[in-house]
């Protein structure tokens, strides 16, 4: 998410411009570290100075342009679009968002500018393999309203089970080595998952989905390796909770990265899950020495194992995110990574 404090704290005024590199800036190497790094994107990138559309916030966000780069320079190679804020500046901020992305190099999925883009399937290429990246939302904040009706037939991706299971076996069949779905569902500050969604997580993970990975809740909830019906290893995580945000409400604050290993049989062709862990993160809310809100996100096991790196109050806050999130995820949980 982007926030208006968020921006103000990446605003360069000697240029003018904007850079939000320096609040990913210490979590960077772990998004770099992967052969391929996906996030959910859930603002446009419609702002522009100079050219009408401005940097807004909750309830229409709409973040500088700026920020498309920055995420390629922090190390995320794709990005989900299907939320309930993408349309927030209408069909035409969707389309400067991807063209944003475009310009970036960042593969993308979920909200569409042409009709012809939202039949295709997003492949992203992960070492030597192939990931299928399908992006899906339960809702948006009225959005699609301001499109036309033939608009809103095709740009945004919305989540059914029918549509999601026609969406792997095409993927599967345009030479996907994995797949994942991500959808925006679930209930805001909630931190268990609901029972329809838990069902249809299942259900995606039968279907041939890899790993089935949530937001909207702005919380993390549980994440858990579990076992297909052909008996795959796949990975549901309900919610990932926040990367980089402002929200001040408890549990918003702390977030994760779901880390995924797949070994592929170039005999058979075949390509599984072999292994999968969780880093946790906690995005920081501090002053800059303009006296500014500034924000960055930090890796909190790693910092853990090296008490002097942080203040004490901070390591406190980082210490209870990571045993909040133990609890949260229970002794079927995926293990915690720290490198």
């Amino acid at each position: 998410m982007c926030h208006l404090d968020q921006t103000k704290a990446a605003y360069l005024p000697r240029t003018g411009g904007y850079d939000f590199f320096p609040q990913m800036e210490e979590i960077s190497p772990w998004l770099h570290g992967a052969d391929a790094t996906i996030g959910n994107l859930e603002t446009p990138l419609a702002a522009r100075s100079g050219e009408g559309a401005q940097a807004g916030t909750f309830p229409r966000f709409n973040a500088p342009h700026q920020l498309a780069a920055n995420l390629r320079e922090a190390g995320f190679t794709a990005v989900t679009l299907a939320n309930n804020h993408i349309l927030d500046q209408g069909m035409s901020g969707v389309a400067r968002t991807i063209a944003e992305l475009d310009e970036a190099g960042l593969a993308h999925a979920g909200a569409y500018d042409t009709q012809e883009a939202a039949s295709g399937i997003t492949l992203v290429q992960a070492g030597e393999g192939r990931v299928a990246l399908l992006s899906y939302t339960q809702m948006d904040n009225g959005g699609q309203y301001r499109l036309s009706k033939q608009e809103r037939a095709w740009a945004l991706s919305w989540f059914s089970l029918d549509k999601a299971e026609a969406d792997i076996a095409a993927a599967r069949e345009q030479g996907a080595d994995a797949v994942i779905v991500c959808v925006h569902w679930g209930s805001e500050y909630q931190r268990t998952p609901g029972r329809t969604d838990e069902k249809s997580a299942q259900a995606l993970v039968d279907a041939g989905a890899d790993a089935v990975i949530g937001h909207h809740p702005h919380v993390l909830q549980s994440a858990k390796l579990v076992q297909a019906k052909d008996g795959r290893s796949a990975v549901i995580a309900y919610s990932a909770g926040n990367f980089l945000s402002a929200q001040p409400y408890p549990y918003t604050q702390t977030g994760g990265l779901v880390h995924l290993s797949f070994q592929k049989d170039f005999v058979s062709g075949e390509t599984r899950l072999t292994d999968a862990g969780f880093i946790v993160t906690y995005c920081e809310r501090t002053r800059n020495e303009d006296g500014l809100r500034f924000f960055r996100v930090r890796p909190v096991d790693a910092l853990l194992e090296t008490p002097d790196s942080v203040s004490r109050s901070l390591r406190q806050k980082m210490l209870s995110a990571k045993e909040e999130t133990a609890e949260l995820f229970g002794p079927n949980g995926l293990p915690f990574l720290s490198r």
